[in-house]
């Protein structure tokens, strides 16, 4: 009987350099003090902007227990390094019981902090549907990837001005499992949605109420909506969908809210608006 052999693939020397480098930075390696913290905040793992005392280069610093840094964090941490559909990791470190990943920061064309997808929806331009149909899209194809959402939030969302999509997360709110018959992912695009078009992050459940609010009742949620905005029935029949616990991520991307229409590029006016906005201020 033969024996099969193992093939063993030797990493190239530039692969192990980049890894070396990816693993080469450590707690005292940046100003701490100085650290500005960004976005809402954790209140045990803040996300700051710190910068390398070397290089005085800024990066996004994230962290986590390492006691929480599970086989599928790590696995996310991996399609990050390897996707342009991610602000890229450059590197990760563990320091007192916590797992801490530095990401990029990203810059417009004018040299300024770019706009989150949470900073555009707040802008005076208001978002189409049009447009809110190619951003789910090109968050779609990561299920592709076998990333799941455990909770999407605009803040982590970068539309870039070449038309791009790319997510800043490390593991926090993103899991990458194979379950693609779960509801959950669904949800979150359906708030998701729902926020770029009416500025409210997140949909009401079925026994929630809101005050002098004009709710429109599914049979998964309430949606509030804007007297002074129309509401196509197909987007309506969208959220339903995403909210439906039956619904996978492959049904809802054969969705008609989703079919055809332009590509993320049709969402460069509001990323350049956003950009002047900031200008001024």
């Amino acid at each position: 009987m033969s024996q099969q052999r193992r093939i063993f693939v030797l990493p190239t020397v530039a692969e192990l350099r980049e890894e070396e480098e990816f693993l080469n930075r450590r707690w005292d390696d940046f100003a701490h003090v100085q650290g500005l913290p960004l976005g809402p905040q954790h209140p045990v793992h803040p996300t700051k902007l710190v910068h390398e005392r070397r290089t005085n280069k800024p990066y996004v610093l994230q962290s986590c227990a390492q006691i929480s840094w599970t086989g599928s964090r790590a696995k996310l941490l991996e399609i990050a390094r390897r996707s342009d559909s991610f602000i890229p990791p450059r590197f990760m470190f563990v320091y007192e019981g916590n797992v801490f990943v530095g990401s990029e920061v990203v810059y417009s064309a004018d040299g300024q902090p770019a706009p989150t997808l949470a900073d555009i929806i707040d802008c005076t331009l208001p978002i189409s549907e049009i447009q809110a149909a190619a951003v789910v899209r090109a968050l779609l194809e990561l299920e592709g990837k076998g990333v799941m959402y455990g909770r999407l939030k605009a803040s982590n969302i970068f539309p870039c001005q070449d038309g791009r999509i790319r997510l800043a997360a490390f593991g926090t709110d993103l899991k990458p499992e194979g379950m693609r018959s779960l509801n959950s992912g669904c949800q979150e695009l359906g708030h998701l949605a729902n926020h770029m078009l009416t500025r409210i992050p997140r949909l009401l459940g079925k026994s929630q109420t809101k005050d002098q609010k004009l709710l429109i009742q599914t049979k998964s949620s309430r949606i509030e909506v804007d007297v002074n905005r129309e509401i196509g029935a197909i987007y309506l029949d969208f959220l339903e969908a995403c909210m439906d616990k039956d619904t996978s991520l492959e049904a809802l991307s054969k969705h008609k809210f989703l079919n055809g229409g332009p590509g993320p590029e049709c969402f460069q006016i509001n990323v350049r608006h956003a950009e002047l906005t900031a200008l001024r201020y």
